[in-house]
């Protein structure tokens, strides 16, 4: 039977040190809302928590869990590989299956077909090679501005069975505008896993972040999750995302932000030039949440700054010329001036 570490759900013994440990990582909410759930019921989630590692349902150990969106997100480790795992259960505490997306839509689909011929129409190969100076590179780049694209999802709205169709057709504008409008409340992490192994290029990683994937329950873990992966443009998305999470995840604990800090401080030394950057961003958007993570950060930055690692160095260097801007120093400020005033 999995541990769960929470009010309500079996504990082996000799555990009581990890459930006070875990205990940080739930939100009092999600504690209570767990705690409500029958035992039965709860091991029956517990059972069938999706291991991105293991790419099958596993046993899960469950550590923490917050209410998003109306929704009961949850995360722990794979038993079997300790890898993290999360699952949701919706607010009507029905259990949603994290391997699937439901229908995959072909790229042949009307919609799809009518939205792709359009974009071919807007090609512009004089675009296609001002986006390659920059690193922008795809199997199949058109060159229409993202500008348009928003535009084009303005007319189209969300519909998360276009995104799938537009995702399939492998084209680099389709993909971003598939990150647009499909429907953050339907991703599921068996779609964020078939779609963050197809990123060729650091705009279409940034674009699905920003989007979408920050939008999601499992926003929190992947960015832990993919920052472990040796795929550079996997590991740039959890970067990004914990950029993300720290810019727009007002919820977020302090201690997650912490946990990214120290991730980013490791993985520093990454000579790949679109994985240090979005590390840089990650530590930068994190020191400018609170005056706390301020601190923080800048202490990951002065030790990266005195390392070996060239990489490392510029990281830390970079940042903390943001970090300890005037600029940066009145937004935190601010922000604990707001903070006290709520309370």
């Amino acid at each position: 039977m999995a541990r769960t570490n929470a009010p309500g759900g079996p504990m082996q013994a000799g555990d009581q040190g990890d459930a006070e440990q875990a205990s940080h990582s739930w939100e009092p909410d999600a504690q209570r809302r767990w705690a409500q759930i029958p035992a039965d019921t709860q091991h029956l989630v517990l059972s069938h928590g999706w291991c991105p590692q293991c790419g099958q349902a596993r046993q899960m150990d469950l550590i923490g869990g917050a209410i998003i969106a109306d929704d009961l997100v949850f995360s722990g480790t794979c038993a079997v590989c300790g890898h993290r795992v999360a699952r949701l259960l919706e607010g009507d505490g029905r259990p949603r299956d994290d391997r699937r997306s439901g229908a995959v839509m072909s790229s042949n689909s009307p919609d799809a077909t009518h939205i792709i011929a359009r974009l071919e129409s807007l090609a512009s190969p004089e675009n296609v090679v001002g986006m390659a100076r920059f690193g922008i590179r795809g199997a199949r780049v058109l060159g229409v501005p993202v500008k348009t694209l928003r535009a084009i999802a303005r007319e189209t709205g969300r519909s998360h069975t276009l995104a799938e169709a537009l995702w399939a057709s492998g084209i680099h504008e389709a993909r971003i505008l598939a990150s647009i409008v499909a429907e953050p409340r339907r991703v599921t992490l068996g779609q964020m896993e078939r779609w963050v192994v197809d990123l060729d290029s650091w705009d279409l990683c940034d674009q699905c972040c920003t989007n979408l994937w920050v939008r999601t329950p499992f926003a929190r873990d992947q960015a832990l999750v993919w920052s472990e992966r040796k795929e550079e443009f996997v590991r740039r998305a959890g970067f990004v995302l914990m950029a993300q999470v720290a810019g727009k995840d007002k919820r977020a604990p302090a201690e997650l932000l912490h946990d990214y800090l120290a991730r980013a401080e490791r993985a520093a030394c990454d000579e790949r030039n679109f994985v240090k950057k979005a590390v840089n961003w990650a530590i930068r958007a994190i020191g400018q949440r609170s005056a706390a993570l301020n601190a923080a950060a800048i202490a990951t930055s002065q030790r990266l700054k005195e390392t070996e690692s060239r990489a490392a160095r510029w990281v830390g260097s970079d940042a903390l010329r943001e970090l300890t801007s005037a600029k940066v120093a009145q937004r935190v400020a601010g922000q604990a001036g707001k903070h006290h005033a709520e309370r």
